[in-house]
């Protein structure tokens, strides 16, 4: 992907979290898809915009935090059923939501459903047979530079002005 389309994609990501109602337990068989599946969030500069948003101090920061780990997760166990399905295995672009998911629910400190969601990473890395992915494994390290890197601009990170190694070691930096 090229900017223009990760910068494209990330505003699909956030309009479709905005669109989502604030109680979802007003909604019968509530379960948020991304549109275009997980397409794209493998792409670095994604993963870690996604996560520089979700990082922010929010008036409304369970309700948008809840949103957002519930489209990675139900978008990715639904992309990850359908390939299952037709013979198929999951796709980088599925282990990647389940990450940035497990990223943002580690960061807020949600023990269990973290838990739970690196249980489906894990089913999913051994159906497909890849690794799990580096950023995966982000929240092993102490979480120190998440309010560092909510202050960041996730357009910068979309143009990509951060990778992979960057974002290590702001999460690793001290102080």
């Amino acid at each position: 992907m090229n900017t223009e389309d990760k910068k494209y994609r990330f505003n699909e990501i956030m309009a479709t979290l905005e669109m989502l109602p604030d109680d979802p337990s007003e909604v019968e068989d509530f379960n948020p898809l991304l549109p275009n599946g997980t397409l794209g969030l493998s792409e670095p500069e994604i993963f870690s915009a996604i996560l520089c948003q979700s990082f922010k101090p929010n008036d409304d920061e369970v309700g948008m935090v809840g949103k957002m780990v519930s489209l990675l997760m139900n978008t990715a166990m639904e992309s990850a059923k359908t390939k299952i399905e037709n013979d198929d295995k999951p796709s980088a672009d599925d282990l990647y939501a389940m990450a940035t998911a497990a990223n943002i629910l580690w960061a807020k400190g949600a023990g269990e459903p973290l838990f739970s969601c690196l249980g489906i990473l894990g089913k999913m890395v051994t159906l497909s047979d890849q690794e799990i992915p580096t950023l995966a494994i982000a929240f092993l390290r102490g979480n120190q530079g998440v309010e560092r890197f909510g202050r960041l601009d996730p357009y910068k990170i979309l143009e990509g002005g951060i990778d992979d190694s960057d974002f290590l070691s702001i999460m690793e930096e001290k102080g």
